[in-house]
């Protein structure tokens, strides 16, 4: 993803844009209500969005199911990383 925009019904909302590609989420939940919650069931909307950006992720993959993935897609921790992203709040 190189940009994003998320809004409500009445249009407001922001738009996220980045020069590097990143993946996001975004639900309607925190990270501990999920790990809380024992069943389906039990998820809950809690009336407001939540966004995860990730600007580096590594390539999916383990020997226990298939092939590791290859070197090109692993991500390497070695030295300083940085990643930038520029937020506009738009009304549509």
């Amino acid at each position: 993803t190189r940009w994003m925009k998320i809004k409500n019904a009445e249009g407001v909302g922001f738009m996220i844009k980045s020069d590097k590609l990143f993946d996001f989420s975004t639900h309607h939940y925190t990270d501990d209500e999920l790990i809380a919650w024992k069943h389906r069931e039990d998820i809950k909307d809690m009336n407001f969005t939540r966004v995860n950006l990730d600007g580096f992720l590594s390539g999916i993959g383990s020997n226990s199911c298939g092939p590791r993935p290859m070197d090109k897609y692993l991500l390497v921790m070695e030295g300083t990383k940085q990643f930038s992203f520029k937020l506009k709040p738009i009304k549509e």
